[in-house]
């Protein structure tokens, strides 16, 4: 699991997106391990806040190392 968890939004099915300030995005829920769906923590590419926009699956995660906001199209059971 992250560490200092800064973003937490549900999907709909469920599941929990979960950011972290490093950089680290996981889906989590109580029956599995967490999932990392998108690691930039080696890149210096920190997450803030997130947001899931549940029917379109689209995740928006706003960074500081990059200095912009990134979307992704979240598939998950």
């Amino acid at each position: 699991m992250s560490e200092g968890i800064d973003g937490l939004k549900p999907d709909g099915k469920g599941n929990y997106i979960i950011s972290d300030w490093q950089g680290k995005v996981q889906l989590v829920n109580t029956e599995k391990k967490p999932e990392v769906l998108l690691n930039t923590t080696k890149a210096g590419i920190n997450a803030a806040d997130i947001e899931f926009i549940i029917d379109q699956k689209l995740l928006l995660i706003p960074t500081f190392g990059a200095n912009c906001v990134v979307a992704y199209r979240v598939l998950t059971e």
